[in-house]
């Protein structure tokens, strides 16, 4: 449950360091399975000793372990929260953000966590020394133990308490568990008359080679597809772990019900269940558009449940005798790891763009069709020939129109003249061209546009056009002001700086350096503005470590990763800091526009809380070549700034407006349900 309680939360603590990228919360699954990977390699070593030198051994594991996250823990000035702050701050600039995180979670919650790692093989290994049997019975419970660690993340520990809390009590429910160990591993030391301490060391033998790679196969599939499932529900809203949090409790729940809880047979129909599933997926992935996002996250959701509760079975049924349960876990664990390191390390190595979940799909029914020539026998006996045939051909169907859609997609990318396409940490871009535009893509999202046309190339696009909100401010201040320094957070293809003139000053702060790199080689619009200022990094330490004497003009709130906005630049403490650099007679222009999350609850409860005006501006060109349907609220310190300037203004609603600071925010209260 420990293990479980910490992992969405220290990838919710660490989201506003790196941008708020979803990609925080797959390298931290990397980080966690590499600890889990030490516990169990630690445990298989254990297993070799006879049971005194175990429990001694372990004792005085516990107890160094208990010494280091101690003596920090109850310093006033190496603290959990304190240290995570220390390190983010003094490693960022120096480090990539994958080794970042690693420093980040060894310096403040590792040993800790590894101590974690080590519990439920260990006991296991202690219940066989005492006389189980079935010591895999309490590997489901430790299963059944993270799924509720899950459940009580979102619905208990997220809603009550700040995220240092969160932390601190984290650290004090460990140790009270060390010790609990310690105890319990103290009086088998003394109560000699329930174990055999004497007795010789279990005989293990090692597993085959090839029975091995089975269990690390078996393994690796569901946490890779479980990851990149995860990834693609979160790109198109919002890094939170009430999304996060989903996948992973249905792969939790499949190691619960597929070790032990399911017999042999049922791993056909699984199978044949899971393949009709996977050739809706298949189709889905193709059909973002027409089909809702909700739709979508449940049959992703059900792909990952089935995918995880089929391969899961088969390792339960392939299980060795309790001689290797250190080497079957410790498979468990490598498996793990290297989901991960796919998904971080070498899939955004081999592919420009995320072809990984159609080419996952395709392995898995693939090996799901080997599954169903294995167990023909249970098939005939418990379905009959003709429902054997037609879950084979719904396996090869299935496969054929991942295929056959991975081939439409490339075709029609280079129809569409595909001319740039890389991904990074932060994301994945596209850059478009045809005979009138060139257009920058993040994920499935128009992040920017300009014209080719010599005479038409400065003139604003979409999101941004003269009737857009933003685009109404800076042409309103620039009429009545000789000149204006603009600070824009988020640079996408820099099609705000068209607006520049020569005595303006516009700065651009952008996380992903792909995105400067990718603006000023594909678009122009940087260049046509004399005083451009590009600033890499996060755009709220920028400027919170810029001179306090510096102000802007209009500060505009536009750094999208896909279609979500990271959350800590949205909160209050992010709206109190825009509205210290602002000029008294400035204006902070949020962009809200979004398909699933209503922002404007957000900006709703800052200004009533700072006793600011503001005004939403809803802009629908979507019949025009230029504009497209937009949506801002510009933000002001007086009452009359806005008053008669703007068109297509309404007044926003104060009457349910949602709270978020930099300790709490709650995705489901602003979510949109497009059922």
């Amino acid at each position: 449950m420990l293990i479980f309680l910490m992992e969405p939360l220290f990838a919710k603590a660490l989201l506003p360091t790196f941008g708020g990228s979803a990609a925080v919360w797959t390298t931290s699954s990397v980080f966690f399975q590499i600890l889990l990977l030490i516990g169990y390699s630690y445990a298989l070593f254990l297993q070799q000793l006879n049971p005194t030198r175990q429990l001694w051994l372990h004792f005085l594991f516990c107890l160094v372990v208990l010494a280091m996250v101690v003596l920090p823990l109850f310093s006033s000035q190496l603290n959990a929260p304190q240290l995570i702050n220390l390190l983010g701050s003094s490693l960022a600039p120096k480090t990539s953000a994958i080794t970042h995180i690693f420093l980040l979670g060894m310096g403040s919650i590792g040993l800790s966590f590894m101590f974690l790692g080590t519990v439920s093989t260990v006991t296991q290994i202690i219940a066989i020394n005492l006389g189980s049997k079935n010591p895999y019975t309490l590997y489901r419970l430790s299963n059944a133990g993270s799924f509720a660690g899950l459940l009580l993340y979102p619905l208990v520990v997220e809603p009550l308490l700040p995220i240092k809390t969160q932390l601190v009590i984290w650290h004090y429910a460990a140790v009270l568990l060390m010790l609990a160990v310690m105890i319990a591993f103290g009086y088998l030391l003394i109560a000699k008359k329930l174990i055999n301490l004497n007795k010789k060391t279990q005989k293990i033998t090692p597993p085959s080679l090839r029975s091995w790679l089975l269990w690390v196969l078996m393994a690796s599939l569901p946490v890779t597809y479980m990851l990149v499932v995860t990834e693609h529900i979160t790109k198109g809203i919002a890094p939170f772990p009430y999304l996060w949090i989903l996948p992973l409790a249905l792969y939790l729940v499949s190691f619960i019900v597929g070790f032990g809880l399911l017999k042999f047979g049922a791993v056909a129909s699984l199978a044949s269940l899971a393949t009709s599933l996977w050739c809706i997926t298949s189709l889905t992935i193709g059909a973002t558009d027409v089909i809702t996002y909700t739709t979508q996250v449940i049959i992703f959701s059900l792909t990952v449940f089935l995918t995880g509760l089929l391969f899961h079975t088969q390792l339960y049924q392939s299980r060795p005798h309790t001689g290797a349960l250190s080497y079957f876990y410790l498979a468990i664990a490598v498996g793990g790891v290297v989901g991960g390191f796919l998904v971080n390390f070498i899939f955004p190595v081999l592919f420009a763009g995320y072809w990984e979940l159609p080419g996952l799909l395709i392995m898995i029914t693939t090996i799901s069709l080997v599954i169903f020539s294995k167990s023909s026998t249970v098939y005939l006996q418990i379905f009959g020939k003709k429902y054997l045939l037609s879950a084979k051909i719904m396996t090869i169907f299935s496969i054929v129109i991942l295929c056959c859609a991975g081939v439409i997609k490339l075709t029609t990318s280079i129809n569409n003249q595909l001319v740039y396409q890389d991904r990074n940490f932060y994301g994945g871009l596209r850059v478009m061209e045809n005979d009138q535009k060139v257009a920058l893509f993040n994920g499935s999202i128009l992040h920017g546009a300009q014209l080719k046309k010599p005479a038409d190339s400065l003139l604003p696009l979409n999101y941004y056009s003269h009737e857009s909100g933003v685009g109404q401010t800076i042409q309103h201040l620039q009429s009545i002001q000789p000149s204006l320094k603009v600070a824009v957070i988020g640079l996408g293809s820099g099609v705000l700086a068209s607006y520049c003139r020569s005595e303006d000053q516009f700065d651009f702060y952008e996380i992903n350096p792909m995105v400067i790199e990718v603006a000023n080689n594909y678009f122009t619009f940087l260049k046509h503005c004399p005083n451009v200022k590009l600033h890499l990094g996060d755009a709220r330490q920028l400027l919170e470590q810029s001179a306090s004497e510096e102000k802007f003009d209009i500060i505009v709130v536009d750094a999208f990763t896909d279609d979500s906005i990271p959350t800590h630049l949205l909160t209050l403490e992010a709206t109190q800091l825009y509205l210290q650099k602002l000029n008294y007679h400035g204006i902070i222009a949020f962009h809200i526009s979004n398909r699933y999350l209503d922002l404007e609850k957000v900006i709703a409860n800052h200004v009533k809380e700072e006793s600011i005006f503001a005004y939403r501006v809803l802009v629908d060109d979507t019949d025009s070549q230029i504009g497209s349907t937009s949506d801002w609220i510009l933000v002001s310190k007086l009452a009359d700034q806005l008053e008669g300037t703007l068109s297509n203004t309404t007044p926003l609603d104060y009457s349910k407006t949602v709270r978020w600071t930099d300790d709490f925010s709650n995705l489901l209260s602003i979510l949109k349900f497009p059922w």
